[in-house]
């Protein structure tokens, strides 16, 4: 009659150190996942907030010098009063510029509300620095997070051509656009472009360093 002896003390040993590899290994596979998800789930914020903000000031910035539809609209005349678009150009080469655009709100009115939006970058109660959106006479809103910097590169013409904007370069009656650069807070640059479909009276002003 044989008799079913156990593990020796060599494979014991030899099965806890499989087991040791075998969890390792799972460790690793593991940890490797969480990064790799972490990693994505932070380049999809990242790419939701640079089109957010992409996104806001197209449309809003495009905008500018809308007056309504038609023939009411030749009526209106708050943009031959005021600047259809005023560009505060930072005191230093580092520091962000904002954009102030007007134009007629008419959707869903039965009167048209004249908007006076500027655009900006400023710092929360956390020290983070954000887009924000500020209407005249009201607190600044963030509007998107994580933005560090706004600057206003040039100035396009109807014939594409581009007008690099300095603290003197005068702004081109024929204004069609402008070339603008958003930096995020991971050092990641976005420059794209706002066109205009409106007539505009533009009007530039620097700001204190």
């Amino acid at each position: 009659m044989r008799h079913h002896q156990g593990l020796t003390l060599h494979e014991f040993v030899l099965v806890l150190a499989l087991f040791g590899l075998l969890l390792l290994g799972l460790a690793s596979i593991t940890s490797a996942s969480q990064r790799s998800y972490q990693q994505s789930e932070s380049s999809g914020m990242r790419l939701a907030s640079r089109r957010a903000a992409t996104s806001l000031l197209n449309y809003e910035l495009g905008l500018a010098g809308y007056t309504g539809t038609g023939q009411a609209a030749l009526c209106r005349t708050c943009t031959e009063v005021l600047p259809t678009l005023t560009v505060h150009k930072g005191g230093e080469a580092s520091q962000p510029d904002a954009i102030t655009v007007r134009y007629l709100e008419d959707r869903f009115l039965a009167e048209p509300q004249q908007k006076t939006i500027t655009f900006e970058i400023g710092r929360d109660r956390r020290g983070r620095s954000n887009l924000y959106r500020r209407e005249e006479s009201a607190v600044r809103q963030p509007a998107v997070e994580d933005v560090i910097g706004l600057k206003l590169l040039g100035y396009l013409r109807p014939d594409g051509s581009m007008v690099v904007s300095t603290q003197v370069t005068p702004i081109p009656a024929d204004l069609s656009g402008l070339v603008l650069e958003l930096t995020f807070a991971w050092q990641e640059q976005h420059r794209f472009n706002v066109a205009f479909s409106n007539l505009q009276h533009p009007q530039l002003e620097g700001m204190s360093p």
